[in-house]
């Protein structure tokens, strides 16, 4: 209170002074963002996400992943993931050692990495079950050390213990989809090393309630590493074409080496185009 003298005044509670006051336009708080409910714990986010994946028929995805080294992308890959209820899918896209590709028809998986250049070589074997299969497909992706995969949670392979039993809910991502994160603490081995504390952090779509980001981060050496498997343009039941997932030797197709136990290098193999 401003008395207009040259100096604060300091008064009674019944003093009668003669002054002003001056009000200041002051900017309106900023807008809390409420969370989820409270009951939106990590076994319902989990429960949720794990339930709609095991109803989908089919499931699409634009698939990432990066390596980052302190603020520099180190390793970067990006391909097309299409996946059948019945164990058929097709990875298809750019890894760290050119382009990729991945099929399985259900009885046999066809794999190829070819660096730009090279003639296309697939490695064909009997199809293992899903989950070991797409993670032999996403090995030609990159070869960095990966986090808990989403293919591994939506497929069943991976548990979801690791947050159920030690994670916690982390941030609400707000937005046209709102996301909520979990986040878990984690041990990390580097070969010839010691152990190393970590995190793992878990985005799921909440309207979507599927996963659309798997994070593993840790500091080695002083400085801070993170690996993320990020999946968008998500869709689930969508129509896909059968002759994604064929595979088709024809006359032309040499047997360059035989691997044993069912496992053959092929070239000029045939496989149907990723577009319609």
């Amino acid at each position: 209170f401003w008395t207009g003298s040259m100096k604060w005044g300091a008064h009674k509670e019944n003093d009668k002074a003669s002054g002003y006051v001056v009000e200041y336009d002051t900017p309106a708080p900023p807008k809390e963002v409420s969370p989820p409910a409270t009951e939106k714990t990590i076994e319902t986010f989990l429960t949720n996400a794990i339930a709609g994946y095991r109803k989908m028929h089919t499931y699409s995805a634009t698939v990432e992943l990066n390596f980052k080294a302190f603020r520099d992308t180190v390793q970067s890959a990006r391909a097309d993931l299409k996946i059948m209820s019945d164990g058929r899918f097709r990875l298809e896209g750019r890894g760290e050692n050119g382009k990729v590709l991945a099929i399985s028809d259900g009885k046999r998986l066809m794999l190829s990495s070819t660096e730009v250049g090279d003639r296309m070589k697939f490695e064909v074997k009997p199809t293992p079950a899903l989950p070991e299969a797409l993670k032999q497909a996403f090995s030609l992706l990159s070869s960095m050390p990966k986090p808990p995969l989403i293919t591994s949670l939506l497929t069943g392979a991976q548990p979801t213990s690791v947050f159920a039993t030690r994670g916690m809910v982390g941030a609400y991502i707000p937005g046209d989809d709102p996301a909520q994160t979990l986040r878990s603490p984690i041990v990390i081995k580097m070969q010839g090393g010691d152990a190393i504390d970590g995190e793992i952090v878990l985005s799921t779509s909440l309207a979507q309630q599927v996963f659309t980001r798997s994070e593993m981060s840790f500091r080695y050496k002083a400085y801070p590493y993170s690996v993320r498997e990020i999946h968008s343009n998500i869709k689930l039941d969508e129509a896909i074409p059968d002759n994604l997932f064929v595979l088709v030797i024809t006359t032309n197709a040499k047997q360059v080496d035989d691997l044993g136990d069912g496992v053959e290098l092929i070239t000029d193999f045939v496989v149907a185009p990723a577009k319609k």
